[in-house]
């Protein structure tokens, strides 16, 4: 399985690729063939960079998960620092 580091600090699966390719939320402006790097532009016009990486160098809080017999990234990083902002208020 395919899994990528976007330069957003946000990880995902070849699942959630092309997921936003189909919709429109994302549309693929460079793909690198030597690296499997690819470049797309979001809904809000910003270049994200996706780099491939191997699954077990995810970091700790960031997993792989079946959703609907899809893989899909499940990162509790954000949920512990939206949690951590809601407390400090």
């Amino acid at each position: 399985m395919s899994v990528y580091e976007g330069s957003n600090g946000r990880y995902y699966t070849e699942n959630d690729l092309w997921e936003r390719f189909e919709s429109g939320a994302w549309t693929p402006r460079m793909w690198e063939t030597d690296t499997g790097r690819e470049i797309v532009e979001t809904e809000a016009e910003e270049v994200l960079m996706l780099a491939p990486t191997d699954p077990v160098d995810l970091p700790e809080g960031v997993e792989i998960r079946r959703d609907g017999g899809f893989p899909t990234i499940v990162d509790s990083r954000e949920l512990r620092t939206r949690s951590r902002g809601l407390l400090s208020r």
